[in-house]
């Protein structure tokens, strides 16, 4: 028989026992608090799959992707996947439950229907040594494989660049050639003469060979800029009107353009440029009419400066990955053959590396395209100068004389002949001895030098030094090719050290630059 000893000694013992159950009950409570905590403050995305492939738990870090916990539970882990993607997460679920562990990485469809690329680590959970499912993480890594792809591009379109720019140099000087005495052919022929219709098909056939060159140079950055500080909300309303209708009466055209935007030093014109080839990429996109929004606004970069974005927002067809890495490349386009040069858009981005800035592609099937144009804001408080259309200079006899120092010689004669029927004392020589020896003959009066950039044994510059050490007040204007602009930090006259007329010119265009630069001595 118990005693009441006995029985208050058991009762004790029963109820330490019950104590050290909940306090045991309470630190497993408290520990799993610590472990949910934990897993659902993780920025990456925890999750638990049955034998059968659906989601038992998934941590709300999947919120990052646009969607809920309660919607992917009890779904299956594909269904998110991308559609070329799914047979290789299925292999890799069974590799995992036979004991492979190796990460992988998948493309998911965010709830907005982007493209996200996860990196998936996962094991298989046994309870009472019986196999239930698997557990994992998924880490996000966009933004690391968007940042490769993005290199990856650059290399590639810098490496077309360079080749695309050689051409465009070789063709340049050959276009010089033709254009410049097909030209002077046609100005010995009179209205009706029966040869006076072919010379001028000539002529039209070099002048969109010569845009095409251009397009070319843009892309490669090799092309002559004359950048100014400049308001992008003043530039895209000075010309809304023509992109209104370039748009189309199909397109709902909007804008949203800051007022006090921070002032950015670029090329008005290529700008301009800039805007149109997007503008018609647009419209292209939207064969049946859509919107088309162009936003300017200021901000602050992540690395604490200031930056002006342009963005141009359709809502267009859109385009897949495979499309969007090969945009920018020179001669790719989507368009049936002879609809299009595919050099829009390597031209806009070409102007704009060439101008300091960056361009970012948001795009996808059927939710249209955002090009998204920054760049650095101007710290220097120049005011944006009032733009206006240049008046036509006259092109006036002078017997002021031009020294012409070029090696190529169809080249040379060209500007000589040029020059001279302008009423001008030309002297044309092929090299920089040459050049001073002629320069030292007249006794240094001479007005202009006249003188390719890339000159054999001393560059133009070097040789406008030496002349001006003799004649401070010589003025120069040097021929620029698509090779001799790269020795100009970004291509801006500025830097060049005197104007510059691209190659190929017309007789008018090197006459008036001629005597642009003589005027501003002179006046």
């Amino acid at each position: 028989m118990t005693t009441d000893h006995e029985l208050r000694a058991r009762l004790a013992l029963a109820e330490e026992a019950r104590h050290a159950a909940e306090a045991a009950l309470a630190e497993l409570e408290r520990s799993e608090r610590r472990y949910r905590d934990l897993v659902e403050n993780l920025l990456d995305v925890v999750f638990s799959l049955d034998l059968q492939g659906r989601v038992e738990y998934v941590s709300p870090a999947v919120e990052r992707f646009g969607y809920t916990a309660a919607e992917l539970t009890g779904t299956h882990f594909t269904d998110t996947f991308h559609p070329d993607d799914r047979a290789a997460g299925e292999n890799a679920f069974r590799n995992t439950l036979a004991g492979d562990d190796d990460p992988a990485e998948f493309r998911m469809i965010d709830k907005n229907g982007g493209v996200r690329y996860v990196q998936v680590a996962a094991r298989a959970v046994y309870d009472g040594g019986r196999m239930t499912g698997l557990t994992g993480v998924a880490v996000d890594v966009t933004e690391q494989r968007r940042a490769e792809e993005q290199l990856r591009v650059a290399q590639r379109l810098e490496a077309v660049g360079r080749l695309a720019g050689g051409i465009a140099h070789d063709f340049n000087n050959l276009l010089v050639v033709i254009l410049g005495f097909a030209y002077l052919a046609l100005d010995r022929l009179g209205p009706n003469d029966p040869g006076r219709a072919d010379l001028e098909r000539i002529c039209r056939a070099g002048e969109r060979a010569e845009e095409l060159i251009r397009q070319l140079l843009a892309f490669s950055r090799r092309q002559v800029l004359k950048p100014e500080v400049i308001n992008l909300t003043e530039v895209v309303r000075g010309v809304e009107a023509m992109l209104r209708r370039v748009g189309g009466e199909t397109v709902i055209f909007t804008t949203a353009l800051q007022q006090d935007l921070p002032s950015v030093l670029a090329d008005p014109g290529q700008i301009e440029q800039v805007l149109m080839n997007l503008v018609v990429n647009a419209r292209q996109a939207m064969p049946g009419g859509g919107s088309l929004s162009i936003e300017t606004v200021g901000q602050i970069s992540p690395e604490g400066g200031s930056i002006v974005v342009l963005r141009v927002r359709d809502s267009g067809q859109g385009m897949d990955e495979a499309t969007k890495a090969q945009i920018f490349e020179p001669f790719f386009t989507t368009k049936p053959q002879g609809e299009g040069t595919g050099l829009g858009l390597s031209t806009v981005y070409g102007i704009v590396q060439q101008s300091g800035g960056s361009i970012n592609v948001d795009t996808g099937i059927g939710r249209g395209t955002t090009f998204t144009l920054t760049f650095p804001a101007d710290t220097s408080g120049t005011v944006p100068a009032e733009r206006f259309a240049p008046v036509e200079p006259p092109v006036d006899d002078s017997a002021e004389t031009v020294l012409v120092v070029e090696p190529e010689d169809a080249v040379r004669d060209l500007a000589y002949r040029f020059l001279s029927t302008a009423g001008y004392k030309v002297i044309a020589v092929p090299s920089v001895p040459e050049g001073e020896r002629a320069f030292e003959e007249q006794g240094g009066r001479v007005d202009l030098l006249l003188a390719g950039m890339a000159l054999p044994a001393a560059g133009g510059e070097e040789l406008a030094s030496r002349l001006r050490s003799a004649r401070p007040d010589l003025r120069v204007l040097f021929l620029a090719d698509s090779g001799s602009i790269e020795s100009c930090e970004r291509g801006s006259e500025a830097t060049c050290g005197a104007p510059v007329v691209r190659k190929p010119f017309t007789r008018l265009e090197l006459s008036r630059r001629v005597r642009d630069v003589l005027d501003e001595v002179n006046g």
